[in-house]
């Protein structure tokens, strides 16, 4: 018995050095560039859409919209541009309740 809790006491210790060892040691973890990307999808049923569409130039800007429009035909369309001047959208919409202002359209921040 006493030969059998030595053995096990003698694992736990290994264990617990090789444990604190592989902590210590440094990982190199690789750290890639920006890259430009593009995505979009769209949803579509018999009477309603979903959809959204992005695009990243890899230096920090972004410009894209999304929307839907539901089966009872209300609609709202969200284009945005996000950079170094912040995040900017334009709404428009026909939802009851609300109304189209002139805003400034994202295309005039690029």
């Amino acid at each position: 018995m006493s030969r059998w809790l030595n053995g096990c006491c003698f694992s736990v210790l290994l264990s617990a050095i090789a444990l604190a060892h592989a902590s210590i040691i440094p990982q190199i973890v690789p750290v890639y560039a920006p890259q430009p990307y593009k995505f979009g999808y769209s949803i579509r049923d018999q009477s309603s859409q979903q959809y959204r569409q992005e695009a990243g130039n890899g230096a920090g800007g972004v410009i894209g919209n999304y929307g839907f429009t539901d089966d009872r035909g209300i609609a709202r369309q969200v284009n945005y541009v996000a950079d170094d001047a912040g995040f900017r959208a334009q709404v428009l919409t026909n939802e009851p309740g609300t109304a189209n202002q002139k805003s400034r359209c994202c295309s005039d921040y690029l």
